[in-house]
């Protein structure tokens, strides 16, 4: 099994802890933080762009401070749209050699052995709502550059045993780069949704692969889930989360035993009211991101409030050097349901990983519970990284019991 390599570097701070900081590269702490309990789900803002009508997969970038993709559903075209959490569309990146049926969900992955990218976007053109497509694509593309295309890596060519499936939810495992698939039964439907992985390996443009159907979720155990229509594992591989259109469904997992929990209930974590939501992510100090299909899209985050140190697989970032130019990011600006909790991995509050969710505060807007390390560890070494602890001390904010944002409001 490969081992996969990824760097880390870390929010944008007020011009006090810049002016200590400096130009110095950040590195994390050795471990990982991880989500404990959730805040109440709040409206972060809205992108107008008519570009991205249709949001059906979003990740976050692991080299652009503040960046997340996104692609369409059915009927758009073969490209990946930047956007930041101010809701203004950043960039748009053709994804060349790649088909477009009905692209469901983006998740960020291990690349695959032999390339020479770092950092990779896993792209799941697997829906299926007639159940006629008899076999379903995902590709696999470097995570791109300010504009850059994306062009495809690898690519897996899929088929379902006994029938084809409707699928939207998808996400990639962070130590050992398994495809996970959980398919969307309708309500009405007396079919249990399946969970499936593909192989390890691609299969290339010439062969195809059946998935490995591991379950069926016993979800009539559970309240109303519904139909899933997004997953995400969470960066350090100890959670793994399935969304429907009001509610996420999260398993706590072992990355070692990556198929353990299926057989248990899920955690419900209520999401924003947002209409035809199809998306959700793992932020970076935890907490959770989704948006909506339509224009605008609705950008909302569910607030971490406690949070843990876990050595998992947790993976590096490249944002490289603070950013010391720019606005003054003193100005509490953060989202509603911020806890100012100045612990490691509060992803509301501005304290040690504040997870950035406006933007303004923090440069992060990433997605998952993560103060990266390697799956081996590493340390944190740089005088930087030292100074992590300091943070609190400047950035520590009263917390706002209830109060939402309005878009804008960042």
């Amino acid at each position: 099994m490969p081992v996969w390599s990824r760097k880390d570097a870390g929010p944008r701070v007020p011009r006090t802890v810049l002016a200590v900081l400096g130009s110095l590269a950040w590195s994390a702490p050795s471990e990982a933080t991880t989500c404990t309990s959730y805040d109440a789900a709040a409206l972060v803002s809205e992108c107008m762009a008519e570009e991205i009508n249709e949001s059906s997969g979003i990740a976050w970038s692991r080299t652009r401070r503040g960046i997340w993709f996104s692609h369409n559903d059915a009927g758009g075209v073969a490209v990946l749209h930047a956007f930041d959490l101010s809701g203004e569309h950043v960039d748009t990146h053709v994804v060349t050699d790649a088909e477009f049926q009905d692209w469901e969900d983006l998740s960020y992955g291990p690349c695959p052995e032999g390339s020479d990218a770092e950092h990779c976007l896993y792209i799941a053109d697997v829906g299926d709502n007639a159940r006629t497509r008899e076999e379903v694509q995902i590709y696999v593309v470097a995570e791109p550059g300010e504009g850059e295309d994306a062009p495809v890596l690898a690519t897996w060519r899929l088929t379902w045993p006994e029938s084809p499936r409707d699928t939207e939810a998808v996400a990639v495992h962070p130590c050992t780069g398994q495809i996970y698939l959980v398919t969307k039964e309708r309500m009405e439907s007396e079919d249990a949704p399946r969970v499936a992985r593909a192989p390890l390996e691609p299969t290339g443009l010439d062969a195809t692969a059946e998935v490995e159907v591991l379950t069926e979720l016993a979800v009539g155990e559970w309240p109303s889930p519904g139909a899933f229509t997004g997953a995400d594992w969470s960066p350090a591989g100890d959670r793994f989360i399935a969304r429907n259109y009001d509610s996420g469904w999260e398993w706590v997992t072992d990355p070692d035993d990556p198929d353990a929990h299926w057989g248990e209930i899920p955690t419900r974590v209520m999401l924003h009211e947002q209409g035809q939501g199809e998306s959700i992510a793992y932020r970076h100090e935890g907490g959770l991101l989704t948006t909506t299909e339509g224009v605008p899209m609705l950008i909302a985050e569910v607030p971490c409030v406690e949070s843990e140190e876990f050595e998992g697989c947790a993976a590096e970032v490249d944002w490289g050097p603070i950013d010391t130019g720019g606005t003054d990011t003193s100005e509490d600006t953060s989202p509603a349901g911020d806890s100012g909790d100045s612990g490691p991995g509060d992803d509301g509050g501005s304290g040690t990983g504040d997870d950035g969710g406006t933007g303004t505060a923090d440069g992060d807007s990433g997605g998952g519970a993560l103060t990266p390390a390697d799956p081996g560890g590493c340390g944190c070494n740089s005088g930087a990284a030292s100074l992590w602890w300091l943070l609190p001390v400047f950035l520590a904010r009263r917390r706002r019991e209830g109060l939402r944002p309005q878009p804008g409001q960042l």
